[in-house]
């Protein structure tokens, strides 16, 4: 600057001292505003938004999670003030969301006659055998005809069926007919056991009839019962005098 008989040198602004060297103005810890960084240049000085931050005043919340690869497999984005965050997804944990969560360790995961089945991130609660649904109902297998053998009978019970040897039957597969006529009781007076296959009946005695053989026949009433000269006299039986 001219001065009366001579001249004076000022610094420009940005410089200061003597030699006009760079004033940093990054000194001053509000020049710059919120979400802004200070950044020196020579002479001068700039306002940077921080990282996460946009728009004149750097008051614009960036979203990164509008990038759908911002995050790993098995990851969500979550946004936050000037940053973001990846947590895992539901049924992962580590560093990297790698370790798959095995849900099936909580004895109470899944309910009566379930059995519990990891999966990747996930668990499935499957009926135990013998049940079935959404609920896991109790499985009716006697409702299909071929669960038991010939000469069966099945018998549905919880979660499972039973299987049984039909009256007149035994042995391991049911193929075995009783013979009711060991027992000497099982039929009635005048009457004769006759084993048939699965069962058995009571037949009359000869000279017997009726539904329990109480009537006795008399055979006098057929002639020929007896021989010539000879009179038929109807007992238990029959006699010819």
């Amino acid at each position: 600057m001219n001065t009366i008989g001579s001249y004076s040198c000022y610094c420009d602004i940005g410089w200061t001292s003597v030699n006009c060297t760079d004033s940093d103005e990054c000194l001053n810890a509000s020049i710059c505003g919120q979400h802004q960084i200070c950044v020196n240049t020579d002479g001068c000085f700039k306002c940077d938004c921080y990282t996460g931050w946009e728009g004149l005043n750097c008051s614009v919340d960036i979203d990164e999670c509008i990038n759908a690869s911002i995050c790993g497999a098995q990851q969500h984005c979550l946004n936050a003030a000037g940053s973001y965050v990846c947590d895992c997804d539901l049924g992962w944990v580590g560093d990297a969301c790698t370790i798959d969560i095995d849900e099936c360790t909580n004895a109470s995961m899944c309910g009566k006659h379930q059995l519990c089945m990891n999966t990747a991130g996930s668990f499935r609660c499957d009926c135990d055998i013998g049940w079935e649904g959404v609920n896991c109902n109790d499985t009716d297998e006697c409702t299909n005809t071929s669960t038991c053998g010939k000469n069966q009978t099945c018998v549905n019970t919880d979660g499972s069926f039973r299987c049984y040897c039909e009256i007149g039957w035994e042995g391991v597969s049911c193929s075995f007919d009783i013979d009711e006529c060991t027992n000497k009781n099982i039929c009635g007076p005048q009457q004769h056991c006759m084993n048939t296959v699965g069962s058995f009946r009571c037949d009359c005695d000869v000279g017997w009839e009726g539904d329990n053989c109480s009537i006795d026949i008399d055979e006098c009433t057929n002639e020929s019962n007896c021989g010539k000269h000879q009179h038929c006299v109807n007992s238990i039986g029959i006699t010819c005098a």
